[in-house]
C-alpha cells in the first residue's frame, strides 16, 4: 500500500512526465495547482499537531532533573534531548511536507503562467 505522504509527490511526478512529452495545457496545470492546494490543509494541520507534541516534549525535558548531578537539567541539554525525540522528527517531517507543497504549488503556478503566456502569443 502506498504511503499517503507520497500522494502529492506522485501526482506532481506523473504530471511532469506528461509535461515532458508535451501533453499538458494551462488548464491542466491549473487543475494540478488546485489538487496540490487541496493537500495543504491536511498537511498544515498535521504540522500544527506535530509541533504541539514536540513543544510538550521540549517542556517535559526542561522540567527534568539531570540524573548525573541531581540538579535541574540545562536548557541546552534538554533541547538536545527533545531534538532527538520522535516528536521532533514527526514535526520536521510534517514541516517538510508543507514546504514541499508550497514549492510545488509555486512551481506549477509559474509553469501555468508560462504556458498561458505562450498560448496568448501564439494566437496573435
Amino acid at each position: 500500500m502506498e504511503d499517503k505522504t507520497e500522494e502529492y509527490r506522485v501526482l506532481y511526478s506523473d504530471f511532469m512526465e506528461n509535461y515532458a512529452v508535451g501533453a499538458v495545457t494551462g488548464e491542466q496545470v491549473g487543475e494540478l495547482v488546485a489538487r496540490l492546494a487541496g493537500f495543504y490543509p491536511n498537511y498544515n494541520s498535521s504540522m500544527a499537531r506535530a509541533e504541539r507534541s514536540y513543544a510538550l516534549i521540549s517542556r517535559d525535558e526542561v522540567l527534568k532533573t539531570d540524573e548525573a548531578t541531581g540538579k535541574p537539567i540545562s536548557a541546552t541539554k534538554a533541547q538536545s534531548i527533545a531534538d532527538a525525540s520522535t516528536e521532533a522528527t514527526a514535526y520536521k517531517m510534517a514541516r517538510m511536507h508543507v514546504q514541499n507543497l508550497e514549492m510545488l504549488i509555486q512551481s506549477a503556478k509559474s509553469l501555468q503562467r508560462g504556458l498561458l503566456s505562450e498560448m496568448a502569443h501564439s494566437n496573435l
